[in-house]
């Protein structure tokens, strides 16, 4: 299994699907720089704007960046994929203004792990899976220590997760065990890259209209969030991504802040191709120290 390989070739049939991202790049734009506008003043010096890690940037399909462009002096871009993310440069960055405030930051893994999962033997002891899902947890050290105002993870956690589904299959006896430490080595990433109070926005997708069809025909916030409660009653989400477990799981590596409550947003809806659509919502969290 080339996982890179596949990430590549999924990232390439939704790269002209521009028009289609329209509602949900707007949902995913309005967080970013809701969280940059509460940002506390004593973050920022009088005249700096704040900065910004994207984390799965991806072709950039659901990000504003014009809009990003006039809210933060600094947007680090990270992904797997090289191809999308020359993608990403060929299409936001072009004016000076972009040039000079965009990095695109070189092919990163936000696993850590996905040499090893392409690798994975079937017949992999306890100690084998608990060294990888070690390494998983320890993935913080990608970003050398760097740190940012607003960190965002953009529906990757759900393709991070899904890259041992594909290299496992569904019946390993491994597979929740690394789906849960690729999680959490996601979320100990994100604690790690935000600067003292600063804003953390996971944002990810679900559950699919592939065991939730009648997402297909929701066309109203009150709609989709019935289907989502609904979905999330019958234990129909992919593993791993359950908004409450992932908070809980910030929780244990950050304490919740009393000034500035963390918050899960209300479902949305995103349409990614024709025939298939996702279930998506966003955590927000603040660092207080």
């Amino acid at each position: 299994m080339d996982i890179l390989h596949e990430q590549s070739q999924t990232n390439s049939m939704s790269r002209e699907s521009w028009e289609l991202f329209g509602s949900h790049r707007s949902r995913i734009s309005d967080l970013i720089c809701r969280a940059a506008g509460n940002l506390p003043p004593a973050v920022l010096s009088a005249d700096a704007r704040p900065s910004l890690a994207i984390f799965g940037g991806g072709n950039g399909n659901d990000l504003d960046v014009e809009r990003l462009l006039q809210t933060f002096g600094r947007i680090h871009v990270f992904d797997l994929d090289p191809n999308a993310l020359e993608h990403f440069r060929q299409r936001h960055c072009q004016s000076a203004l972009a040039k000079d405030v965009i990095q695109i930051e070189p092919a990163t893994d936000l696993s850590g792990i996905v040499t090893e999962l392409d690798q994975y033997p079937l017949n992999a002891t306890d100690a084998y899976a608990e060294a990888l899902a070690q390494k998983a947890r320890r993935v913080d050290g990608v970003i050398e220590g760097r740190q940012f105002d607003v960190v965002v993870s953009t529906c990757i956690l759900s393709q991070l997760i899904n890259c041992v589904l594909k290299s496992v299959g569904d019946e390993h006896r491994h597979k929740n065990f690394l789906m849960i430490a690729i999680r959490d080595g996601h979320l100990k990433l994100m604690a790690k890259a935000i600067r003292a109070q600063g804003y953390g926005l996971v944002i990810t997708d679900f559950v699919s209209s592939d065991t939730l069809p009648q997402l297909h025909s929701a066309d109203d916030d009150e709609s989709v969030l019935t289907i989502a409660r609904q979905a999330i009653e019958e234990r129909n989400f992919f593993t791993g991504t359950l908004p409450w477990a992932i908070k809980d799981s910030l929780a244990k590596m950050l304490p919740e802040s009393t000034e500035r409550p963390w918050e899960i947003h209300q479902p949305w809806k995103w349409q990614i191709g024709r025939d298939r659509s996702y279930l998506v919502t966003a955590i927000e969290f603040a660092k207080s120290f």
